[in-house]
């Protein structure tokens, strides 16, 4: 009773903010070199790839190219590759994931 619980919760605002926009560019990036969605939706750090109509219900295929490179993603259905990093990913850590998934797209391509 009486503590103050907000004590130290505003030090981090905009971390996630930051990150997420870090992480925006640079998938966009990705998208705009390998093309294969249509939309990207989410919130914060929780994103939804919906896949253009050619790739239609790969998405199971392109989470494990991602597992493959040692990326734990996750599908929403047939045509949604999702991802749902930690909260407490880094921004070293957003780099080296989108480093993974430019490789796991590279080989669905070729797969493609």
């Amino acid at each position: 009773k009486g503590r103050d619980r907000s004590k130290g919760r505003g030090r981090r605002k905009g971390k996630g903010k930051e990150k997420r926009k870090r992480r925006e560019r640079k998938g966009n990036k990705l998208n705009g070199k390998y093309g294969l969605f249509k939309t990207i939706r989410g919130k914060g750090l929780l994103i939804g790839a919906v896949l253009k109509d050619e790739y239609d219900g790969r998405a199971g295929e392109l989470s494990a190219l991602s597992m493959q490179e040692g990326l734990m993603t996750l599908i929403a259905g047939p045509h949604v590759h999702r991802f749902a990093p930690p909260l407490i990913i880094s921004k070293v850590e957003i780099d080296e994931a989108l480093d993974q998934l430019d490789r796991a797209y590279a080989q669905f391509n070729k797969q493609a």
